[in-house]
């Protein structure tokens, strides 16, 4: 596993992934191609940690899935790596479970709109404690190919796009996810006791074709731009999505009424790997593609467009930051500078990353503010890491026009945490009751060791370096009636 640093355009290398379980036909000897990823996704999560979650494994591996999530700690510690959380689903589920569409909400709860099992139901995952709950049925699509196998219906798989709706104050940071790409958009509220996924208005694009492998991306409006795709037949083989076939008009659905637009079409066909990111000014970057989703150096598609929407045209006036910090930790107020008055919304929006038409962290939060002086906001930004993820974000302004002004990038940094408990010993090499001492290589930190029940040793480790630190959730040692109450423990 390797990280790049674009500060000082270097890699560095971290730790490797844990290793899988050997396929019974497979040599004890050669165990270099099990365990590891192909498609997985990835998510940050509120310590900056990061979610693996999928994806094939090495040739070696006994699974066909990689069913066992890790999360890989990020800080300074020396200790830090991966730590494998317990298994989930099915490790035989085909295509559903690569690229499986994550997001992360404001309660730390992970929802997957792509099944993990044979039931076709959308789930909620607790990274702290690695369980996996059912949440609401997913719904087939009007365009799916007639008689579909499971993963050759849109949003089953990796040609459906999906995004977290902007996240805000007034209405408590309430999730909501969206579901584009089939013939039908839906929608879920996530904040509602018995969540359900419910179509949304009828689209504006004539005879509303299917679009797989479309893109959607936030825009600082608010709005969900959907971008390329093609509409889905049905071949000799099975489903078919060919270039002849490319939607090229992109649509704009606006989560405030409900409502979707069209927009004008485009020239390049935006199939199979093909891209749409948010730039800094607020017009869309799109690009790549394999002509009819065929792999190899001669079907890939070179040609770049830029989508600039409504608000870049050079008649409209829009909203500028002319300062703000590089730098907005949670919980804290901040000043920024802004030219043009009747500023109506302040909004930050996750930088990402785009594969298989989805961005796994893209993500809008509107902040409270009020008017401190004349071109001055003071910005309030959300305590809570779960609601602002740490990484780097697109700061926006927006005036009572609906305006944009263009972006600014700032970052949200990660808060001091407890990393998770990593096993020093095997089991059964330390007896139980076994004394051990806690100590620190880093000034103001604390180490914890436990001795857990099969005679292993473990540590937890807490970094001060970082400012505004925050408590982990609760973490039971020992099971209950295991220990008398009013047994001393120390730290």
């Amino acid at each position: 596993m390797w990280a790049f640093d674009p500060a000082s355009q270097s890699w560095t290398r971290l730790s490797d992934m844990t290793l899988g379980p050997l396929a019974a036909d497979i040599a004890p000897a050669d165990t270099e191609e099990r365990g590891g990823r192909w498609y997985p996704t990835l998510l940050t999560l509120p310590t900056g940690e990061v979610l693996a979650m999928s994806g094939h494994p090495g040739k070696s591996d006994a699974r066909h899935n990689n069913n066992s999530p890790e999360i890989l700690a990020v800080s300074a510690h020396p200790r830090d790596g991966w730590s494998v959380m317990p298994a989930i689903g099915d490790e035989d589920l085909d295509p559903a479970h690569t690229y499986p569409r994550l997001h992360l909400l404001p309660d730390g709860r992970v929802f997957s709109v792509t099944p993990f099992d044979a039931a076709d139901d959308s789930c909620m995952y607790d990274p702290a404690s690695g369980t996996l709950t059912h949440a609401c049925p997913l719904p087939a699509d009007p365009g799916d190919p007639a008689n579909a196998g499971r993963e050759q219906r849109v949003y089953f798989g990796y040609h459906c796009s999906s995004v977290l709706l902007p996240l805000r104050p007034a209405d408590g940071y309430r999730p909501r996810v969206l579901i584009t790409n089939g013939a039908q958009p839906h929608i879920v509220d996530l904040g509602l006791g018995s969540p359900a996924w419910q179509p949304t208005a009828a689209r504006s694009l004539t005879d509303s074709p299917s679009r797989w492998n479309a893109t959607a991306v936030l825009l600082p409006t608010g709005e969900v731009l959907v971008t390329g795709g093609v509409k889905v037949t049905s071949g000799p083989n099975g489903p078919e999505v060919r270039d002849e076939n490319a939607v090229l008009q992109p649509e704009v659905f606006s989560p405030n009424s409900g409502t979707w637009s069209t927009l004008s079409a485009g020239a390049v066909a935006r199939n199979y790997h093909s891209v749409a990111v948010l730039l800094a000014d607020g017009r869309v970057f799109t690009a790549g593609s394999n002509a009819n989703a065929f792999l190899g150096e001669a079907f890939v598609e070179k040609r770049i467009e830029i989508l600039s929407p409504w608000y870049c045209r050079p008649d409209i006036s829009r909203p500028a930051i002319t300062d703000a910090p590089e730098v907005f930790a949670p919980g804290q107020t901040v000043t920024v500078g802004v030219a043009g008055v009747d500023i109506a919304e302040v909004a930050l929006i996750r930088a990402g990353s785009v594969t298989h038409c989805y961005s796994s962290d893209q993500r809008f939060v509107e902040l409270p503010f009020s008017a401190s002086s004349l071109g001055e906001l003071s910005v309030s930004v959300p305590a809570d890491p779960r609601i602002v993820v740490p990484g780097v974000y697109l700061l926006h302004v927006i005036d009572a026009n609906g305006v944009p002004s263009e972006g600014r990038f700032v970052r949200i940094p990660a808060l001091s945490h407890w990393s998770r408990w990593a096993r020093l010993s095997e089991s059964d090499k330390t007896d139980p009751g076994t004394v051990v001492s806690a100590v620190s290589t880093v000034p103001g930190g604390v180490s914890l060791f436990v001795v857990d029940k099969q005679g292993a040793v473990q540590t937890a480790f807490f970094d001060p370096r970082v400012p505004n630190p925050v408590w982990s959730s609760w973490a039971r040692l020992s099971e209950s009636d295991k220990t008398d109450p009013g047994t001393v423990v120390s730290a």
